[in-house]
């Protein structure tokens, strides 16, 4: 539920700069939609109960979100190709700093991150478009 969700912000996100009409669509209906998320449930009306919801309401609500925004689903195996590498380009590091000093970029191998010295020339993970995907 949380990839789904995370799914709808980057989806949105991705409308403001590439789909303004469709980001417009979305603000409008968070500005005015107010969904039922209870799923029948009577939960205790009380500040702290607030944000309860029923998890089947909700995917229910998200499907047909995605569905209304024209935004692809996270169906089973939608992240397999970020596990396997397949989504990202290999390139040299340009990164400049001290061999002493260790960066951790975010984006790289799993083994820069465990420890391993990061120097220029080894390989980093950059999206498809060749820019770098952080550094940390």
């Amino acid at each position: 539920m949380f990839d789904s969700e995370a799914h709808a912000v980057a989806c949105y996100l991705r409308d403001q700069l590439h789909q303004k009409t469709r980001a417009h669509q979305f603000d409008q209906l968070i500005a005015s939609d107010n969904p039922d998320l209870s799923g029948g449930i009577k939960f205790v009306k009380s500040q702290r109960h607030e944000v309860y919801l029923e998890a089947h309401a909700l995917k229910k609500y998200l499907r047909k979100l995605f569905n209304n925004m024209g935004w692809p689903a996270v169906d089973e195996g939608y992240y397999k190709s970020l596990r396997n590498g397949a989504g990202y380009i290999r390139r040299p590091c340009n990164n400049r700093q001290s061999p002493f000093r260790r960066p951790v970029h975010e984006s790289c191998r799993p083994d820069h991150r465990r420890g391993r010295r990061h120097r220029p020339g080894d390989l980093c993970a950059v999206d498809p478009k060749g820019d770098a995907t952080g550094t940390g």
